[in-house]
């Protein structure tokens, strides 16, 4: 919501440092915390291949705003978090039998190279998903794998340490509990809720700065 109101509707205001640091680093810690999942659950690649395609609809749907002029070209989404996510969880069926270590070494030499990429500007986009773009590039979100895999594989050398057992690390709650029910709702749909939230935001906004 926050962004939709600076970025797009082009309010000027601020919530602090404790939201800027949210909005840093939230993402870094979503992405290794989905590394850290990945190694509990089957069926990456399919799932992978859902939240790929969801990062598709998501890019669809920009690029048609941009064309009806609702949104600014530079706000356009190529290859946002859940394209990011997506492909690295069919990318980490190639660690799921590897050694830990090995995992953790990648995630680092991954994280090397994006730092790198990320401080070099290109003459063109094609490779943009791997973090090489020219300094004309811009999209309202954007997480290219390098670096973003290599801390995903760093969350699955967590995984792989802390959850060998895959045993749950926290204490065991009462799952009959109405509060928990929902929250565990909430967690199972979290996929289709984040589809959804955004456009309802941008509606909400949209009616608000445009129509009343």
């Amino acid at each position: 919501v926050v962004y939709d109101m600076t970025s797009i509707f082009g309010m000027d205001f601020s919530l602090g440092p404790v939201f800027d640091a949210i909005q840093n680093y939230g993402s870094l810690i979503f992405i290794v915390l989905s590394g850290i999942c990945v190694t509990l659950g089957r069926h990456n690649i399919k799932r992978g291949l859902v939240v790929v395609g969801a990062g598709g609809i998501i890019t669809g749907v920009t690029y048609l705003m941009v064309h009806l002029q609702m949104l600014s070209k530079y706000a356009k989404i190529d290859f946002g978090i859940l394209s990011c996510l997506g492909v690295c969880m069919i990318v980490y069926s190639l660690f799921k039998d590897a050694n830990k270590w090995l995992v953790l070494a990648c995630g680092a030499v991954f994280i090397a190279l994006g730092f790198y990429v990320g401080s070099v500007r290109f003459d063109h986009d094609y490779l943009f998903f791997l973090g090489l773009r020219s300094r004309y590039y811009a999209a309202g979100d954007y997480f290219p794998l390098l670096p973003n895999l290599g801390y995903f594989l760093v969350g699955a050398f967590i995984g792989k340490t802390a959850y060998k057992k895959k045993r749950t690390l926290i204490p065991a709650v009462n799952d009959k509990n109405p509060i928990v029910r929902f929250f565990g709702f909430l967690g199972r749909q979290s996929l289709w809720i984040y589809l959804i939230h955004q456009p309802l935001a941008y509606g909400v906004l949209y009616l608000i700065f445009n129509i009343l």
